[in-house]
């Protein structure tokens, strides 16, 4: 919002009114530090239904996020709106990548934000070879290894009970997760990988998990696993993103031109839960270029082997000229 020279009013869900009252303090703190008015950033108190469908069709542009019933609301405000729906993360592991760095990142990035963020990785997809390696590596970094056939169907059965993410889950601790589902796990476990073989409709764990639980695939192919990835994606999370870890350019244009992406951009630096609001809030945008295909690519941003990519989401922004964008730095686009 604020890049494009306007105030933003944020209606929070009621369950997490106490930590965005506490960052959009943060927030206002910070604009009056560097002097600019605090009121472009405001928030709702006490958040209603009644309250938000308000703010909806009050508002110049709404833009919402969360489930089916939200999106539909703020399409049916009367202004113009941006529904945004569920994030269903796929990391793609290709056999020329570092899989330490590789792994540090989708365990980072799974657990940011005790994994509620529409930008973790619901799923690390690797070559067979490299999979029990993989799974050494994480266990290194405290994640526990859900593997026999019971504990598996355990945390399938609690976590979407009756086909439907289990709220009491939603951004818990894996400890508490594990409990939930009947599990016993160290006290410093960080993150539940979860070994599947089925995706897609055939796997109600391939969905996006909003907690520190994640699915662990194995392929034989290149294309075997993009097609995993594909799959999941379009099951849940089309329009989103994606991670791939990878140098070689013909496997990650193969991704794009599968995916029919618009957008295709390298986030080396860290994983998809950091890089992305980094790369929304701070990076000058990027001049798109095609590729082959019916994708397009931009420039690496910051070099490296781990690529982020926009499955099937059109990008456009527009931004006006203000004295708030030269204030920090922002030239119109």
């Amino acid at each position: 919002a604020l890049k494009g020279g306007n105030a933003i009013i944020v209606c929070p869900h009621p369950r997490s009114k106490d930590t965005t009252i506490k960052s959009v303090a943060y927030m206002r703190s910070e604009l009056e530090r560097l002097g600019a008015p605090v009121d472009l950033i405001q928030v709702v108190d006490n958040p209603t239904m009644e309250i938000s469908g308000l703010a909806m069709a009050m508002c110049d542009t709404c833009v919402a996020t969360g489930g089916p019933g939200v999106v539909k609301a703020a399409y049916s405000s009367g202004r113009p709106a941006f529904g945004v729906g569920a994030g269903n993360i796929q990391a793609l592991i290709d056999r020329d990548a570092d899989l330490d760095a590789a792994v540090s990142m989708i365990v980072k990035g799974r657990c940011n934000d005790n994994g509620v963020l529409c930008t973790c990785e619901q799923s690390a997809i690797c070559p067979s070879e490299w999979y029990d390696e993989m799974v050494e590596k994480m266990k290194k970094l405290g994640v526990y290894y859900v593997e026999s056939d019971e504990d598996v169907a355990k945390v399938r059965e609690n976590l979407f009970p009756g086909g439907v993410i289990n709220k009491k889950a939603i951004g818990r601790p894996a400890t508490e997760i594990a409990a939930l589902c009947g599990l016993t796990v160290p006290e410093d476990t960080k993150m539940l990988l979860v070994r599947v073989e089925k995706y897609g409709e055939d796997e109600i764990l391939a969905k996006e998990k909003l907690c520190v639980v994640q699915c662990a695939y194995k392929y034989d192919t290149w294309e075997e696993g993009v097609e995993i990835a594909y799959q999941n994606i379009m099951n849940e999370g089309t329009g989103h993103s994606m991670a791939i870890h990878s140098n070689n350019k013909a496997h990650i244009e193969y991704v794009a031109v599968k995916f029919r992406s618009p957008a295709l951009s390298s986030i080396k630096w860290g994983p998809p839960a950091l890089a992305a609001p980094w790369i929304t809030a701070f990076c000058p945008l990027p001049r798109w270029v095609p590729v082959p295909g019916e994708g397009t690519a931009c420039p690496e941003i910051c070099g490296g082997t781990t690529w982020s990519i926009s499955a099937g989401w059109p990008i456009s922004f527009r931004a006006k000229k203000s004295p708030l964008m030269r204030r920090f730095g922002r030239t119109e686009r």
